[in-house]
């Protein structure tokens, strides 16, 4: 089992049985992260999100549905703060975390051709 950065999913199998997850599910509670391990040891038995696969889900978890929903919904929120560390604009480069100052106190930037698109 390795946990890294795996973007926006939460958990993934990789080459030679490897289980990946998603560092982020540590923010999230336990009881999510049980539905995501056991989601992905599901896919052991059914590769796909088969009819199959969610009856599995029903015999291990059975209440996998109410997890999953509490899981999107806070995953909602940590993609959004993820977009916003991706996507700081150019101005803010320069300035250091929490930085709080109106657009007429921020230091003059000459912006590059890349920064402006």
């Amino acid at each position: 089992m390795i946990v890294r950065d795996l973007g926006f999913r939460w958990g993934s199998w990789g080459k030679h049985r490897t289980l990946y997850f998603n560092w982020r599910l540590l923010q999230l509670p336990v009881q999510v992260i049980d539905y995501v391990v056991l989601h992905e040891q599901v896919h052991l038995l059914h590769h796909n999100h088969s009819k199959q696969f969610w009856k599995a889900m029903d015999s291990v978890l059975p209440d996998w549905l109410v997890r999953k929903q509490e899981l999107e919904r806070d995953w909602v929120g940590l993609r959004v703060s993820l977009w916003r560390l991706r996507r700081r604009p150019p101005l803010a480069k320069g300035l250091p975390p929490r930085v709080r100052c109106r657009g007429d106190e921020l230091p003059q930037v000459k912006l590059s051709e890349a920064d402006r698109q």
